[in-house]
């Protein structure tokens, strides 16, 4: 039988002394007070409490997209994208995702006014600014892998985004002081008075795809002003060099997921830049301008 070593020195460790409780200093004896006892813990609330999750605020807008960016008077320049990034979406402007190159772009080639443009959040100054506005095709579906958007999507954006552009050239119209009143005539009969200028595509896939959604194929295209004559099915405006309808530009794409290299990506910008009008625009045909 093996003897503890308390047992050697004639004690049972019950019968410990018991510790000394003060410093000693000099002659002096300081009491160490004594650590308080800790509170016994609150029991845990049910998981399902303690995880739950903030019921999230509805947003105003379809797929948390917000507004186009089209201001009220006719635009000397309508961007067009094919659809907002995710981080579009969640930071709620334009071209917001940090690789994009959007705003670089647009305040190198003078687009945007010098000064007064920094980024996104500008884009809800730019119509009024610069008579520049951006209406994606797939307004309102947030997504970031170009490869989900399906054939079947496109389908339902295209028409969609044919009325949006029709609506706004009518209430443009209104708003430049048009006493003509003619629509284009063309699929949506959209005003003449109220079309932007130029319509630019910022990349070549969504212009394809207004076509591809009606079920034509797609014509090859270079960048930069594209013929008159060629015009998807269901296009706003007549089709022509007389159609009063806006020009097409169709421009580098200015995703960071593109390989270009930031002079190829902006010399098609800076082409677009020489020849958009003016701004603010004069008044309307109708009236002389």
């Amino acid at each position: 039988m093996r003897t503890t070593r308390s047992a050697k020195r004639g004690r049972s460790p019950s019968n410990r002394p018991e510790r000394d409780t003060t410093r000693r200093g000099r002659g002096v004896a300081t009491p160490v007070p004594a650590t308080p006892a800790l509170a016994a813990p609150a029991a845990l609330a049910p998981t399902s409490l303690r995880f739950s999750t903030p019921t999230p605020t509805p947003h105003p807008f379809p797929g948390g997209a917000f507004p186009p960016r089209l201001g009220a008077s006719p635009l000397r320049l309508l961007i067009t994208g094919s659809n907002p990034s995710a981080a579009s979406a969640a930071a709620g402007h334009a071209y917001a995702h940090p690789t994009n190159r959007m705003w670089p772009i647009l305040r190198a080639t003078g687009l945007a006014p010098p000064g007064l443009i920094s980024g996104p959040a500008d884009d809800v100054c730019m119509p009024a600014l610069a008579g520049v506005g951006f209406l994606d095709v797939g307004h309102g579906h947030a997504e970031t892998q170009c490869a989900r958007l399906t054939p079947s999507l496109w389908a339902a954006f295209v028409p969609a985004y044919f009325s949006r552009l029709t609506a706004h050239a009518a209430a443009a119209a209104v708003a430049a002081g048009c006493v003509c009143g003619r629509g284009g005539g063309g699929g949506g009969g959209a005003s003449s008075c109220g079309a932007p200028g130029i319509i630019a595509f910022a990349g070549k896939a969504q212009w394809q795809a207004l076509f591809k959604a009606a079920g034509v194929a797609a014509p090859p295209c270079q960048y930069g002003s594209q013929p008159a004559a060629v015009r998807p099915p269901g296009w706003p405006w007549p089709v022509g060099s007389g159609g009063g309808g806006p020009a097409v530009w169709v421009l580098t794409s200015t995703s960071g997921a593109a390989a270009l290299s930031n002079e190829a990506r902006e010399a098609p910008w800076r082409a677009l830049a020489a020849a958009v009008g003016g701004w603010p625009r004069g008044p309307p045909a109708c009236r002389g301008g």
